[in-house]
């Protein structure tokens, strides 16, 4: 785009992109240093701390400092390369240029915006990885200790410990007393901490992947629909399921705490829907219908679908979801509705260059 603009404003507009073009590389490069850092690191502490929950609580709440200072300067960075297309476009004088300026804007937004996601995902793969890490560390340690029997509280005999994932009562062979046993602190922070929560959530990382993506694209839409809504739910529910079967296979409690995979995937899919509002499930069924409609190609059938509808939300919300043909056909609706002076064909360029701006900013 930086080709249509005109000559006076053509080296600016390149200047500030090569400027941005330079950064990114750049916090790319420092996110793989710090990775690497920690990596060997966090190693390192697993090894000689593993059974104490207070320095790897504080090595990761460290490295989640360090990625949120990347983030911020990527920020700053942000602001000031906005600041300065912001210069160039006020010292522009045509239609063509604005436009032009428009697209560059949507993509460096874009491009800044999935700097920022690499940065989160980057410390997400790492806490995930070591969590888990450590949680095979943890699951070593307390099979060791369940080999090493313990003394009556009454008589000093040894008594083998049968029950690791939760206190229990015990009542010794020799004596009678009822001895109360808790778990060790390895197999406490295995079945009640950290543990078996990383170990589950690294199997099911990429379905995790998969309902982060989900729910960005969910998110992503001005105008979301029904369908949206139920790619979300359906890659939770991947997510949990995968995550509750690896969970199931290594908790000895699994019946009693959570019942059945099925009922521990449901409890979690309805806080999905416990915050759904019902006008909220409305709107997505009312522009789920006019999608379905502008698909068809029928006029008739799209004009009763956006009866009683935003006709600007509609446009927006057909063009997001990728139909160029229903697109214009609201368009052409839209622009006899409000009577537009403007031709036409110009007005709708305009309005899908505009739209296509919106969602390259969102991306």
């Amino acid at each position: 785009m930086i080709e249509l603009l005109s000559p006076a404003l053509k080296a600016r507009a390149q200047a500030v992109k090569t400027k941005w073009d330079g950064f990114v590389p750049k916090i790319d490069a420092r996110v793989q240093e710090v990775l690497a850092e920690a990596d060997a690191g966090l190693d390192e502490l697993i090894a000689l701390h593993g059974n104490d929950p207070g320095p790897m609580g504080a090595a990761f709440s460290a490295l989640q400092v360090r990625f949120r200072g990347l983030g911020q300067k990527l920020d700053e960075a942000w602001e000031k390369i906005d600041g300065e297309l912001d210069q160039v476009r006020d010292d522009a004088d045509s239609a063509r240029d604005h436009e032009a300026l428009g697209h560059l804007w949507a993509e460096l937004r874009a491009s800044y915006a999935q700097a920022k996601e690499r940065i989160d995902l980057a410390y997400e793969g790492i806490y995930t990885r070591k969590n888990a890490a450590w949680g095979r560390a943890l699951w070593s340690q307390a099979q060791r200790d369940s080999q090493q029997p313990v003394a009556c509280v009454k008589c000093g005999a040894a008594i083998q410990q049968t029950v690791f994932h939760q206190s229990s009562n015990l009542t010794c062979a020799h004596c009678g007393a009822v001895n109360q046993l808790h778990p060790g602190m390895a197999a406490g922070l295995l079945f009640q901490g950290q543990g078996l929560h990383a170990l589950a959530h690294e199997q099911a990382w990429n379905e995790w992947l998969a309902m982060h993506r989900a729910e960005q694209a969910y998110n992503g839409h001005r105008v979301p629909i029904t369908r949206d809504r139920d790619a979300l739910l359906a890659a939770a529910r991947a997510y949990w399921t995968r995550y509750y079967v690896a969970f199931q296979q290594m908790h000895p409690g699994f019946a009693e705490a959570f019942g059945s995979v099925q009922q521990a995937v449901d409890a979690r899919l309805a806080q999905h829907s416990a915050w759904d509002a019902p006008v909220e499930v409305q709107r997505r069924a009312q522009y789920q219908a006019v999608v379905d409609a502008a698909a068809t190609g029928d006029r008739g059938a799209i004009q009763r679908a956006v009866a009683g509808a935003d006709l600007d939300d509609a446009v927006r919300c057909v063009f997001e979801h990728g139909d160029a043909r229903g697109t214009m056909i609201l368009l052409e609706l839209q622009h006899r509705a409000e009577q537009e002076d403007e031709p036409l064909v110009r007005w709708s360029g305009e309005q899908i260059a505009r739209m296509s701006r919106d969602l390259r900013a969102r991306a």
